[in-house]
This record gives structure tokens, sequence and C-alpha cells, in this order.
């Protein structure tokens, strides 16, 4: 009895030895492939930060939903080591909303030239010759365009998680656009145009279109802001936003 005794404890030492080596084995094969995944998510935040394209998004979504994979597949994981595998499927979300953003994002890059036309129009207050009228077109499309510019940066730089390339070039205007603003650079064309300001306002309603032009450029980031989560916006998709308005 004695002798079957110590075999019995001699073949559950061997078993418990066997498990604990597999799960030993395990867990190194779990820290090495979150390693692998912590790395990717790196380069995923590094990525953003940058100009992109969908495609490159949409891929980089896809390693890290594979890289997830693989994670699961090593079986339990330690807390921190779920906080990764977590963080991973809210960034890999996040990249598929973010590419998915862009074709709104020159959607609303597309309608600045005739929204600048239509804005300009609902301002005046009477008629007015062609040469005014094309000078103040150029000069709506391109104000409406620098105050569109000016609050997605404004966006991007009080909204996201992450900080822009020091290569993406900013606008000309800078801090939320004011009507004030824009109305003061509308003043300094009409100047140097050589047209005096006072006959200006009786044809044009250069206020008031100040005011729309803020308020449209406004709605352009609300659209593009809403096809997207908070944590998106956060994470990326305002510099995107930004670069694909502004820049690209």
């Amino acid at each position: 009895m004695n002798h079957q005794s110590r075999q019995s404890r001699l073949f559950i030492l061997i078993l418990a030895m066997i498990v604990l080596s597999g799960a030993s084995c395990g867990g190194a094969g779990a820290k090495e492939a979150v390693a692998r995944l912590a790395g990717s998510l790196d380069d995923a935040g590094r990525a953003v930060t940058h100009e992109v394209d969908a495609s490159e998004l949409d891929g980089l979504s896809s390693k890290l939903d594979e890289m997830a994979k693989n994670v699961k597949n090593e079986g339990s994981l330690t807390q921190d080591q779920q906080a990764v595998l977590d963080r991973s499927a809210q960034h890999a979300a996040a990249l598929r909303e973010i590419a998915g953003m862009l074709g709104v994002a020159d959607n609303v890059k597309a309608l600045i030239t005739t929204d600048a036309v239509k804005l300009l129009h609902g301002a005046s207050l009477s008629q007015w010759n062609e040469q005014f009228e094309a000078k103040m077109r150029e000069a709506s499309t391109a104000i409406l365009k620098e105050t569109t510019c000016s609050a997605f940066a404004n966006e991007m730089n009080t909204s996201s998680a992450v900080t822009p390339s020091t290569s993406i070039p900013k606008p000309g205007m800078t801090g939320p656009p004011i009507p004030g603003d824009v109305y003061a650079e509308f003043k300094k064309i009409v100047a140097d145009a050589g047209y005096s300001l006072s006959e200006v306002q009786q044809v044009l309603s250069l206020q008031g279109l100040s005011s729309d032009i803020v308020s449209t450029a406004s709605t352009y980031v609300g659209r593009v802001k809403k096809s997207m989560t908070a944590f998106s916006w956060s994470n990326g998709g305002a510099i995107q936003a930004y670069i694909r308005v502004c820049v690209k």
C-alpha cells in the first residue's frame, strides 16, 4: 500500500509539473503576442498623425484584429494584457470609422466653392458689376476655405488625444474662427482691391456674410464629426479630417 501510495503521489507530482509547464509556456506566448500587439498599436497611433488613405487605415485595422485573435488564442491573460487587448479592439474600430469618414470630408471639401457663391449672393443688397462680383466670388471662396480649415484645426488642436505631425501645414487663421476676424479679412481684401468700404456695404452685407461663413464652417465640422464616435474623433479622426479638407 505504501508503495502504491508513493507511486500515486509521484504520478500526481509529475502531472502537476506538466500542467504548470504548459501554463508557463502559454504565459510566455501570451506575453510575446501582447507585446507585438502593443507595438502595432503604437504604429497605428503614429500613422494617424500623418496623411494616410482609407486603404492604409483599413489595413492597420485588419492587422490589429488579426493580432488580437493571436493573443486570444494564447489562453488566459493578465489584467494588463487584457487591457491591451481591449484597447486594440477600440482602436481597430476607430481606424475603420476614420477610413469611412474620409469620404464625408471629401464631400465637405467639394461644397466650399459652391457654398461660398451661395453665401455671397445671400448677402447681396443690390446689383453689382461683373468685375466686383468676380473679385468677391474669389474672396468668399478663399475665406470660406480658410475659415473652414481654421475650424477643423481648432478641433484638431483641442479635441485630439494624439499630436499631429509637425509636417502638417497650419491654416492662416488660428484659434476658433469668429465673425470679427472674417470681417477683418474682407475689409482688407476690399481695401487692397481699391474699393470704398462704405460703397461696398451699400451693395453687400460684409458683416452678414462673415457670420454666415463662420456658421457654415462650423456646420462642416459638425457634419464630419458626427460620422464617427467621440473616441475615433479624438484618436486620429480630427487630424485626418483636417488633412483631408485642407491639406490633401
